[in-house]
C-alpha cells in the first residue's frame, strides 16, 4: 500500500509538473513597445564663413595654381558671403557669394563650418552650385568654369575638360568663362551627431569677365544618412 501511495503521489506530481510546464510554454506575453525614428539635420554654422581676401587682393595662375598676393598690392575686388535657409527648416544650408568689383586675376578662398545636429550620422556626398538661377552638381577636386554669354547674357557651367588644361586662357575665351572654381573637401566623411567639419572652395576671376559687374553664385553641401550612402564613409 505504501508503495502504491508513493507511486500515485509521484504520478500526480509528474502531471502537475507537466501541466505547469505546458502552461509556461503556451502562455502569451504581450510586449508593448514604441520606436522613434531619428532625424537627419545638417547645416552651416552661423558666423564661421571666412575669406582669404581680408586686405590686399590675391591672385593666381589659370587653373588655380601659384596663389599669391597681387604684386601691385592692390585692394580693389571684394567678396561678400551670406548664409541661407533654403528649405525653411530653421537651419542654414547654403552659402551665397557676391564677387564685387571683380577684375581678371582676382582670387579668393572661402571656408566655413558645417555641423550634424540630428540624431543620425551623415556622410558628405558632394556639392551643388547655383549659378544664373540654375543648380549644378559639382564633384570634388574638379575644375569648373562659370560662363555667361557676352551677347545674350545666358549662363552655363562646365567641368573643364582635361584636354584643355594646357590652354585655359583660350578655352575660357571661347566659352565666355567668367570665374573658374574648385571645391573638394571631405567627400565620404562620416559625421556623427554634434560633430562639425570645415568646408572650402577657391575661385578665380578670368579674362572674359565684364567690368563693373557683381557676380553671384551659391554653394550647398550634400549629406545623406550613413546607411544609405552610395559611397563608403570614413571617420576623421
Amino acid at each position: 500500500m505504501k508503495r502504491t501511495s508513493i507511486i500515485s503521489i509521484l504520478v500526480i506530481m509528474a502531471f502537475a509538473m507537466m501541466g505547469f510546464g505546458f502552461a509556461m510554454w503556451s502562455d502569451t506575453v504581450a510586449i508593448s513597445a514604441s520606436a522613434q525614428a531619428g532625424d537627419l539635420k545638417f547645416h552651416y554654422v552661423s558666423g564661421t564663413a571666412d575669406s582669404k581676401d581680408i586686405g590686399g587682393d590675391w591672385t593666381c595662375d589659370y587653373g588655380l595654381g601659384n596663389v599669391c598676393v597681387t604684386p601691385e598690392g592692390k585692394d580693389v575686388g571684394s567678396t561678400a558671403t551670406s548664409m541661407e535657409d533654403t528649405n525653411g527648416d530653421g537651419f542654414q544650408d547654403k552659402i551665397n557669394v557676391a564677387v564685387n568689383n571683380a577684375y581678371p586675376c582676382y582670387f579668393n578662398d572661402i571656408s566655413w563650418w558645417v555641423e550634424s545636429t540630428g540624431s543620425i550620422p551623415i556622410i558628405i556626398q558632394g556639392a551643388k552650385l547655383t549659378w544664373g538661377g540654375a543648380e549644378y552638381d559639382i564633384k570634388s577636386g574638379k575644375l569648373y568654369i562659370l560662363c555667361q554669354d557676352r551677347d545674350n547674357g545666358t549662363y552655363n557651367l562646365f567641368e573643364v575638360p582635361s584636354g584643355q588644361m594646357g590652354r585655359l586662357a583660350d578655352y575660357y575665351e571661347e566659352v565666355d568663362g567668367m570665374i573658374e572654381l574648385k571645391w573638394g573637401d571631405n567627400v565620404g566623411l562620416q559625421l556623427h551627431p554634434h560633430e562639425s567639419v570645415e568646408q572650402s572652395f577657391t575661385f578665380h576671376v578670368v579674362q572674359p569677365a565684364q567690368q563693373d559687374t557683381t557676380y553671384n553664385f551659391g554653394l550647398s553641401i550634400q549629406g545623406i544618412q550613413w546607411n544609405e550612402s552610395p559611397i563608403p564613409g570614413h571617420r576623421p
